[in-house]
């Protein structure tokens, strides 16, 4: 006969770990699975790394996309390491970009629980923060997409670099000065906003811990460190085009404090119960109440750095409070209520029936929120449909012809129709905002009014009033959306004829006088 033992808290931290790896990478696996095509954006950086790869890994200074020549001046390591990955494994560039987001989010797992133990020093709470982290939809909405190419590897070594920082100032461990260097130094390279935030944290890190002479000197190592390994990419960025592009792109909007707002939303994603949300919530009063004041801050100063991929970040200490809250308030009660009344001593957490009746609750809210919510990701790609007019375009259309791509979607960063159309057709889409953040101050601003415009349009005389105001010529309306009205119009004039017409898709030409 097995002698039945009780698991103590690190056996189930180790468990919660190890659920977070399985349940993680099946939620990170089957959005690429189902959607057959990158999901909503990246066609820019398709470009970039096809640049990179032309180019035989010497850095780019232009990049050509949609008509534009723009400066390569965005942090490139993501692209060299895709390139890298295709060329290898002689894989298609566009499975690369499909799969490797996901396989990026899967390793970003155990660097959750590596930074929550260092953070927490409980293998218990770890292994539940980071288990709460892999079932977070906000974990993968903007990260599995095809930026997540960047955003990604970025959020993996933003994650590892405060990780390596916090034991650097508050464990005061000197052998952690190369690997805060190199992961700072690979964040610097790969990802500009996850590179401002992991300069936030370690700020705040220092704040916390590291007021003294060891920490100030430890501090200018780790920075001039990191300078030093990511000058090889811009010293001649900064030689080619000067501080341009990145005061450029730094006005592409969503970056004021108003923004911040969204700190008291419910950013965690889940399409239910915003149960991860209200926990971390409890966590943070909890911390406050011991006096704790690190993690509430980390899940706030996201916001104050950067606000517009703010949440993105401020999910890991909201997985961290999660946990607290669970181990430290609600489970805890439970069990002394639960203790009481039965006259039976609870001396491990999960213990009672209580305790575990309301966790595995729980744990099925989220993952059946998980799942609907990775489930439905697939639908934000370019259909199959939208991929045979493009290759329609690709050998009929003008190799100068001009498109304007009418998706009726007002978010400009969440249409795949647009930001993919100049990859796949070589032609050029008047609609598409992607590249404009890069090429001068104020050309991004300026667009965004006049493409939102167009988008919201339903009628001819709405899109030719738009398209003159603006100074626009077009030569194309791709009809996206099936608008009976708007196409009712397009073939009700004689100076629209249509070209091709299929799975809902209308595309007119414009015939000039």
């Amino acid at each position: 006969m097995f002698k039945k033992t009780k698991l103590n808290a690190n056996d189930l931290g180790t468990l919660f770990f190890l659920a977070a790896l399985i349940f993680g990478a099946w939620f990170r696996a089957l959005p690429p699975y189902l959607a057959g095509f990158p999901i909503n954006d990246g066609g820019l950086f398709y470009k970039m790394i096809e640049a990179v790869r032309e180019n035989h890994y010497r850095l780019p200074e232009t990049v050509h996309y949609n008509g534009l020549n723009i400066p390569f001046a965005y942090p490139p390591f993501a692209f060299y390491l895709a390139g890298g990955v295709a060329d290898l494994f002689g894989k298609p560039l566009m499975d690369v970009v499909l799969w490797f987001p996901a396989i990026v989010l899967i390793a970003i797992i155990p660097a959750v629980f590596y930074f929550a133990n260092a953070i927490l020093k409980s293998r218990l709470q770890a292994g539940l923060a980071t288990l709460l982290y892999a079932l977070l939809p906000r974990s993968i909405t903007w990260l599995i997409m095809g930026g997540g190419v960047t955003r990604g590897l970025g959020q993996l070594f933003l994650i590892l670099a405060v990780a390596n920082v916090y034991l650097l100032f508050a464990e005061k461990q000197k052998k952690r000065l190369l690997s805060a260097m190199i992961f700072s130094a690979l964040v610097c390279a790969t990802h500009p906003e996850a590179a401002l935030h992991t300069v936030g944290i370690a700020l705040v890190l220092w704040l916390f811990y590291g007021r003294n002479k060891d920490g100030m000197i430890n501090a200018l190592i780790v920075a001039l460190g990191t300078a030093l390994l990511t000058s090889i990419w811009w010293l001649p960025v900064l030689a080619r085009f000067g501080l341009d592009p990145y005061l450029s792109a730094a006005q592409t909007g969503l970056n004021g404090l108003s923004y911040s707002i969204v700190l008291f939303a419910p950013y965690s994603g889940e399409p239910f119960m915003t149960i991860i949300a209200l926990l971390a919530i409890l966590g943070f009063a909890a911390q406050v109440a011991k006096g704790e004041y690190l993690l509430p801050a980390l899940l706030a100063v996201p916001f104050v750095v950067e606000p517009r991929s703010a949440a993105n970040v401020s999910i890991i200490p909201m997985a961290l409070l999660a946990s607290v809250a669970l181990t430290d308030l609600l489970l805890p009660a439970l069990a002394r209520i639960e203790s009481a009344a039965r006259n039976i001593p609870f001396k491990n957490v999960l213990q009672s029936r209580s305790e575990k009746l309301l966790f595995f609750y729980l744990l099925f809210c989220v993952l059946i929120g998980m799942h609907f919510f990775a489930s439905g990701l697939n639908e934000k790609r370019v259909s199959p449909e939208h991929r045979q007019a493009f290759a329609w375009i690709q050998q009929n259309a003008p190799a100068d012809g001009k498109f304007l791509i009418i998706t009726g979607k007002t978010d400009l960063f969440a249409d795949p129709i647009n930001e993919w159309f100049p990859v796949l057709t070589n032609r050029v889409s008047l609609t598409t905002i992607q590249g404009y953040e890069w090429v001068g101050q104020g050309a991004f601003a300026e667009k965004v009014p006049v493409m939102q415009s167009l988008q919201r349009c339903a009628a001819l005389t709405c899109i030719e009033s738009a398209a003159q105001e603006a100074g626009v010529d077009y030569d194309y309306i791709y009809v996206a959306n099936a608008n009976a009205n708007l196409i009712y119009d397009l073939q009700s004039k004689g100076t629209y004829s249509s070209a091709y017409e299929k799975d809902g898709i209308v595309i007119f030409r414009r015939e000039k006088r």
